[in-house]
């Protein structure tokens, strides 16, 4: 959200040098950040931990009686999405393909799960557009995997075009693929 130019981002930049001199060991989640962080400091401290789904995670099976969680209307295909509602997360793609393409709200109910600093926003212009959101606020985890695992037909993730995002896998990546359905993956 700010340029790299700016006095904030500049101010930051050599914070983050400075962490990254000082720690005694760094955990990263990707080889790409694994290279990126090598530039600041001895690799020999630095060490990847891929992230994933955790086992118990994977075995968290629909147990939600059909009273309790998320109503979904089956005629239609599901699009969910869980997690944080920012500007990094490009939900607002889907509110602007709904508008270009009308039959897109006949055919597919759109589920959000979370919060965030775009939530009003999105919240907001999907109203004015007429798409509906089923939206729930925030829920624990494995309230969310249960619920995701039960109704969604299409997983959705989005991510700003960012020269951060190239280095490593955002963790939702993993929590998606646990759930085995179509995902959406758009990248700008």
């Amino acid at each position: 959200m700010i340029s790299d130019k700016s006095i904030i981002y500049k101010m930051t930049k050599k914070l983050e040098t400075f962490m990254y001199k000082k720690a005694d060991q760094i955990i990263c989640v990707s080889g790409k950040m694994y290279n990126y962080i090598c530039q600041y400091t001895n690799k020999e401290r630095i060490h990847v931990i891929y992230n994933g789904v955790s086992e118990k995670d994977i075995h968290i099976i629909p147990t939600i009686k059909e009273s309790e969680g998320i109503a979904v209307n089956k005629a239609k295909r599901t699009i969910f999405y869980a997690g944080n509602i920012g500007r990094a997360q490009k939900l607002d793609v889907l509110i602007k393909a709904f508008n270009i393409d009308k039959s897109l709200k006949n055919r597919f109910d759109f589920h959000v799960i979370g919060d965030g600093a775009f939530r009003d926003k999105l919240l907001t212009e999907a109203k004015k557009d007429g798409v509906n959101i089923q939206y729930y606020g925030s829920m624990p985890k494995d309230e969310t995997i249960r619920s995701v695992k039960k109704t969604a037909d299409i997983l959705f993730l989005a991510l700003e075009k960012k020269e951060s995002f190239e280095k490593t896998i955002p963790s939702k990546v993993f929590d998606y693929l646990s759930k085995q359905a179509h995902c959406i993956w758009y990248r700008r």
